[in-house]
């Protein structure tokens, strides 16, 4: 079942033409960046130019296939020098991107940086000054605020009473890399604190990791409530290889519950699903099932899609500011350094090689 219109909520195109750069070809751009501006352009968005860059060959020829048309840079300085571009996308390690932003503000280009932005909230704060003092737009890449479901999930919570619990499912099918919990919380966190307003973190609990996860935890729950009110609380259970990828968030509130579930864009095989429960019965509202070759049912169903065109109605003056912007960036961070704050207080007191009820508690 899918309720959703045939137009996906797309804001109708801007009329100017738009030329965009794109600052780093790894995954994330070709599978998700690249694959929506074509989306955009094949539904009469007036993309006229896009000029790449990266300095891994490999990455190029995939970018340039995927547009084929695409022009190139070697050197990232020389695409920001080009005065032929609206907008720049800087879709690099979060240990580069701030230099390219900064150097992308001082060149007053519209950016679009993909999240967490930079590792520390310091480095994103002089990038919010400096956008501040050039007045430049700063879109940050959190795709999770884009979903078409999104928009119908967050109406159906003002449903829910002036209180409810999330309980959150991040888990995926198997990842090893050391910064999993880094990369991936803070998507949770900026999804959440766009429903629940500013958040704290209350505590923690940590499955340590075993012979067969090596030095990356099993999992981790992290507990949080909202600042402004002790009736809406979230927990988060995220874990890094359970053998399959899911990304739920149920609302628990007074006599009903609602379950948004977001595809992944990896994943073999998974739905995007919007569900309610009342009276002992479930609701399906929509579910749209997607396989991996369906690259542009998952940047749609993902955000991506949505997500590329609000930046492309910042470039063209349509839109003032971002959904989702350097302050937004900065607080996912807080709640980040928060978190692994009481990680490093559960690592020294010593992690016992037990079931998680026997890890300290913190909070």
């Amino acid at each position: 079942m899918n309720n959703l219109s045939s137009s996906n909520g797309l804001s109708a195109p801007p009329t100017k033409p738009l030329r965009f750069g794109v600052i780093g070809l790894g995954w994330v751009s070709q599978h998700c960046h690249l694959p929506s501006m074509r989306m955009l352009k094949a539904r009469g968005w007036p993309i006229e130019k896009v000029v790449v860059c990266d300095r891994v060959d490999a990455r190029v020829q995939n970018a340039t296939a995927l547009w084929p048309d695409a022009e190139f840079e070697r050197d990232p300085i020389a695409l920001l020098e080009r005065p032929d571009l609206d907008g720049v996308l800087i879709l690099t390690h979060p240990d580069s991107s701030p230099g390219l932003l900064r150097q992308a503000i001082q060149r007053r280009k519209t950016v679009f940086v993909e999240k967490p932005v930079a590792p520390t909230r310091d480095e994103i704060r002089s990038c919010a000054t400096l956008a501040r003092n050039h007045q430049v737009k700063v879109q940050v890449g959190y795709n999770r605020r884009h979903q078409p479901l999104a928009s119908e999930y967050f109406q159906l919570l003002k449903g829910l009473g002036a209180g409810f619990h999330v309980k959150v499912r991040f888990w995926r099918a198997q990842r090893r890399e050391p910064g999993f919990f880094d990369d991936t919380l803070v998507h949770c966190l900026d999804f959440l604190s766009q429903q629940m307003g500013e958040l704290e973190v209350k505590g923690i609990q940590i499955w340590p990791a075993s012979l067969d996860t090596m030095a990356l935890d099993q999992g981790w729950r992290v507990d949080l409530a909202a600042v402004h009110s002790s009736l809406l609380t979230a927990e988060v259970d995220i874990r890094p290889a359970v053998g399959r990828d899911l990304e739920s968030y149920t609302a628990v509130g007074q006599k009903r519950s609602i379950t948004l579930q977001n595809p992944h864009l990896a994943a073999a095989d998974g739905p995007a699903a919007l569900t309610l429960y009342r009276e002992g019965k479930e609701q399906v509202l929509s579910c749209v099932r997607m396989n991996a070759n369906d690259i542009e049912g998952r940047c749609l169903h993902s955000g991506f899609l949505h997500q590329m065109a609000e930046f492309s109605d910042l470039c063209a003056g349509v839109r003032a500011v971002p959904t989702c912007g350097l302050g937004e960036a900065e607080d996912a961070l807080r709640l980040r350094d928060a978190i692994a704050a009481m990680v490093r207080k559960i690592s020294e007191a010593g992690h016992p090689n037990g079931f998680p009820d026997n890890r300290p508690k913190v909070g």
